[in-house]
């Protein structure tokens, strides 16, 4: 479902076997995942009580984000993409909601010359969302 700006998918599992899963499925590409900001943790760490778990990872593919510079180098603040993972309010321990933002929207005040790249961002962040929803992981245990 895409409402306003952003796309939000629902996943019938809960949210760190989706973390995970998304580890997982990332993996098989040429991207970097740069950083995954456990919310929760961070909540936790600073005594708030009762956060919920939350999740925003933040990746992308080198080769793609030197083509938005070359073509607008303030695209530099609104890359690379990032997903949030949360629990669905209605059902928070067995469906997670992924929250995207589509590059299309966020690099579209820069030049219009971006728009075929960002594109090609979102169908690559659409393509893992499916692969993560039809893909049957489970959570990794802590070592």
């Amino acid at each position: 479902m895409t409402q306003n700006l952003f796309t939000y998918a629902f996943i019938d599992k809960p949210t760190g076997q989706i973390k995970e899963a998304f580890f997982q499925t990332l993996s098989k590409y040429p991207i970097i995942l740069y950083a995954v900001i456990d919310h929760q943790k961070d909540m936790l760490a600073r005594e708030v009580i009762n956060p919920p778990e939350a999740y925003t990872l933040i990746f992308g593919n080198p080769e793609l984000g030197a083509r938005f510079l070359a073509l607008s180098p303030n695209a530099v603040v609104d890359m690379p993409m990032r997903i949030g993972l949360v629990p669905d309010v209605n059902n928070p321990n067995n469906r997670t909601r992924v929250v995207y933002r589509s590059m299309v929207s966020l690099l579209k005040d820069h030049t219009e010359l971006l728009e075929d790249l960002a594109l090609q961002a979102d169908a690559f962040v659409t393509k893992v969302i499916a692969e993560v929803q039809q893909a049957g992981y489970r959570e990794t245990p802590e070592v």
